[in-house]
């Protein structure tokens, strides 16, 4: 006689900070519960569902969400003097690279891991890092003085590309930057801190 194998539940990869314009998602189901789900959602309900003949399974449904955006940008004659595409539209669409290298700098340029997660806007500024060994055309990330991430090395190339075009001179720019997740809800339910930049490098 055969034997039924039992309902597994699926694995679900451990969700990162969600790009700005989809931040906003409705309802989604996690049957790994406690263990991964979009930033700042909120648990809605727990029930168990029969899969068949195979047994059943305890699906968790959660509403997403983020915490309201903070700003925490205090006058700077330096932003004012940037051109249009540095000031950005508050999209934050340009992506940094590397910020799994650099957390515990984000973490105290955030204010800390919260249940929730953080969505805050901060001054951070662009500089030329010509002496990088990897890369000549680098363009690394900072905030309060410590780095946070890299551009692309494509950005970084347009970034400079560009910087040359238009004639600008200087090794560090300031812009705005979006620092988002950052939860904490317990051991098996912690969100990595991920930035992007409101800089409109390809308009």
């Amino acid at each position: 006689m055969k034997t039924e194998e039992p309902y597994k539940e699926i694995e679900i990869p451990r969700y990162l900070p969600p790009r700005p314009e989809v931040a906003a998602k409705p309802i989604v189901e996690s049957t790994t519960p406690g263990k991964t789900r979009p930033a700042k959602s909120r648990r809605i309900k727990s029930q168990t569902v029969t899969k068949g003949q195979f047994g059943t399974a305890t699906v968790t449904v959660y509403k997403t969400g983020l915490p309201d955006r903070e700003e925490r940008l205090p006058p700077d004659s330096r932003f004012d003097g940037q051109p249009y595409w540095l000031k950005g539209d508050d999209s934050f669409s340009l992506d940094v690279v590397g910020e799994s290298h650099y957390q515990e700098a984000l973490e105290d340029a955030s204010g800390g891991f919260t249940e929730d997660g953080v969505n805050l806007v901060v001054w951070p500024d662009l500089l030329l890092d010509g002496e990088n060994r990897y890369d000549k055309n680098a363009v690394k990330v900072q905030i309060e003085g410590r780095t946070v991430g890299h551009l692309s090395r494509a950005d970084a190339q347009a970034f400079r590309e560009r910087l040359a075009t238009e004639g600008r001179e200087g090794s560090s720019f300031r812009c705005k930057a979006n620092i988002r997740g950052g939860w904490d809800r317990g051991e098996y339910d912690r969100g990595a801190f991920g930035v992007r930049l409101d800089v409109l490098l390809y308009d």
